[in-house]
């Protein structure tokens, strides 16, 4: 995509901000909603589904990127598949948080709020994935080597990616199976 066609600057903050303002608000939310007993299954199946959903998505692009790197797979398949994904990423993430505050989560424990703040860089950490398909998009068609830079930023965005993911899966696995 050429320069001209690049957001404004100030796009990125205000993308921040919003992921911010909207996590602080399910966050906030969250205190505010009494736990329904008879709801908390449906609610459990719902999150599950979703995590489903955005995690496997985020799988599926990570391991279309590690097949680039080995040279099994094309930069235009990679793009493909992150942009056709992304999608199903967000709606996975929302679906989550709002499925979250039914549940009802113990923020008064130490290991929710490290949860929540793991699924917090998760959210941001994918607007720098989205950047990184929009570098990808701008490379040449017969590219046979990536830029180094743009191996490591890839490797950056998907370690903290992977980091953020196990972290939140572990968390609400061992929070929603102790008393």
């Amino acid at each position: 995509m050429p320069a001209l066609h690049r957001p404004p600057a100030w796009v990125r903050p205000l993308q921040v901000t919003g992921i911010f303002l909207g996590w602080l608000a399910v966050v906030v939310l969250a205190t505010l909603v009494h736990p329904f007993p008879p709801a908390r299954p449906y609610a459990l199946f719902a999150h599950l589904v979703f995590l489903a959903m955005s995690f496997g998505a985020v799988l599926a692009v990570e391991l279309q990127g590690l097949a680039l790197l080995v040279r099994l797979s094309s930069v235009e398949r990679l793009v493909h598949v992150a942009a056709g994904l992304d999608p199903l990423i967000w709606l996975g993430l929302a679906g989550m948080a709002a499925s979250g505050v039914i549940l009802g989560p113990h923020l008064d424990r130490p290991l929710t709020i490290v949860k929540l703040m793991a699924v917090l860089v998760v959210a941001i950490n994918g607007l720098w994935a989205r950047d990184l398909v929009r570098a990808l998009r701008d490379l040449p068609t017969d590219i046979r080597r990536l830029p180094g830079s743009l191996v490591r930023r890839a490797a950056r965005v998907s370690l903290v990616s992977q980091a953020g993911w196990w972290t939140a899966v572990i968390i609400g696995f061992l929070t929603s199976n102790s008393a």
